[in-house]
């Protein structure tokens, strides 16, 4: 075939030495161009990272602290180019041509978003393990992402994996995928082969009951609620000492079906304790210190709301800015993002000093007043990584570039503070980002 679309092949790994080069191999035994092959370490002890290289010069190796299956995949999707995506656990196997068979039936019908097929499950290792093919048979249809295959887009859709689940995270994704109503097909051939071995998360020795009756209780709860999800995503460095009044601003929004999601880029203060004493209110990720745009972007690769919306850890949501926002959307279907009006306040501390900008009402083009269709922001793309500021000016030109549409609502919707560590002040021999901003803009319309 012809023009094949590039497909990426996500692989989480976790002290899966003796398996990995038979996983592998059954990849490349597919005889199917293109494709990228993305191996993500989630934290093995194992040395994996020093024999990387004697798997082949193909593999795209990233490296992360354990987090659970789920974050490593999300990791892989977030690195993956291609317009397909398939998955493989590292101690599972491919029959051949199960990549040619999946594509041409995907690509046969456009209103298709996913291709799975049966699972052979096949012991190992001599473990007597038999709970799966006992209860099940064998071969058999059930939900696993190894055994299918799905248009980039789908996952968009969908969202990424839900990584505070360890057990049953693909069963929640596939239960998203069912309210999308999104087309999917069942071949009758086996499309993965599932090995059983005294390393699996074996169901009869972890509460696997218990984690389906969870995904199944969120999906009840996602069915019965009427409002879109909506992803928040606070991007916090060394926010202590206003993290709360951020959190709080958010949990006062009269729009309820949303979930919060703070990115920790690294703070060396209390930030972390102050966040983590919200419990399972908030979905809470730590990592180093890589800037706005990154911490911005995990965040969106960890979303799964149909919505996503950002606030600073330093500022503050007007109580309806949300529910106002998806008002005016659902008038104008053709707009993808919505933005609101932004008043400026002196932070407190500051005292009755005479300050710039106290009390201005600003247009608010602004990350802060932001609220906009997932599919839409995945469209334009992920902030810039290599400005330390001005990542949202560059981002919001290539979407206006991209011809996303846009209303603006006449009323605040979110204050700006302004204090002594605000970025535009700790980051003053930087500000040469908003030159770069500007070149690549005007590059880009010269290409045009």
């Amino acid at each position: 075939m012809q023009n094949n679309p590039l497909i990426s092949v996500i692989i989480p790994y976790y002290n899966a030495g003796r398996f990995i080069e038979q996983a592998l191999a059954s990849i490349r035994a597919q005889h199917y161009t293109p494709i990228e092959i993305i191996l993500i370490d989630d934290g093995s002890t194992d040395g994996i990272a020093e024999h990387i290289k004697t798997f082949g010069n193909d593999i795209i190796f990233i490296q992360q602290t354990n987090k659970g299956p789920a974050a490593a995949r999300n990791a892989g999707i977030m690195r993956a180019t291609g317009d397909i995506l398939a998955f493989l656990d590292a101690d599972d196997l491919w029959p051949e041509g199960k990549l040619t068979q999946q594509v041409e039936q995907l690509r046969s019908d456009s209103q298709l978003g996913l291709v799975t097929g049966h699972i052979r499950w096949t012991v190992i290792d001599g473990t007597e393990d038999q709970y799966m093919v006992t209860r099940w048979g064998n071969p058999q249809a059930n939900v696993n992402l190894g055994a299918g295959i799905m248009w980039r887009s789908t996952w968009d859709t969908v969202g990424p994996l839900d990584e505070t689940l360890r057990i049953g995270e693909d069963s929640d994704w596939f239960m998203r995928l069912q309210e999308k109503k999104i087309p999917t097909k069942t071949l009758d051939e086996v499309t993965l082969i599932y090995q059983l071995h005294n390393q699996n998360q074996n169901p009869e020795r972890t509460p696997y009951d218990k984690h389906v009756m969870t995904v199944l209780k969120r999906s009840i709860d996602r069915r019965k609620s009427k409002q879109p999800l909506i992803s928040v995503i606070i991007a916090v460095y060394n926010g202590g000492s206003y993290i709360a009044q951020a959190i709080e601003s958010v949990l006062a929004q009269s729009w309820k079906n949303m979930e919060i999601i703070v990115i920790n880029d690294g703070s060396t203060d209390e930030t972390a304790r102050i966040v983590t004493a919200y419990g399972d209110r908030i979905i809470y990720h730590f990592q180093k210190n890589q800037g706005q745009g990154a911490a911005r972007n995990t965040g969106i690769s960890m979303a799964k709301g149909e919505f996503i919306a950002f606030l600073d850890a330093d500022d503050l949501w007007m109580p309806d800015k949300l529910s106002q926002q998806m008002a005016l959307l659902q008038q104008h279907p053709d707009a993808s993002m919505a933005f609101g009006m932004l008043e400026q306040f002196t932070s407190p501390e500051l005292g009755t000093l005479p300050v710039r900008g106290n009390g201005d009402i600003l247009l608010g083009y602004s990350p802060i007043t932001l609220l906009i269709k997932r599919n839409a922001l995945l469209k334009v793309g992920l902030f810039p990584t290599h400005l330390r500021v001005g990542e949202f000016i560059s981002w919001y030109s290539l979407a206006k570039e991209r011809g996303l549409q846009h209303v603006l609502l006449q009323n605040i919707v979110a204050r700006r503070r302004i204090h002594n560590t605000n970025m535009g002040i700790t980051h003053k021999d930087q500000r040469h980002d908003y030159l770069k901003v500007l070149k690549e803009v005007v590059a880009r319309k010269r290409k045009t």
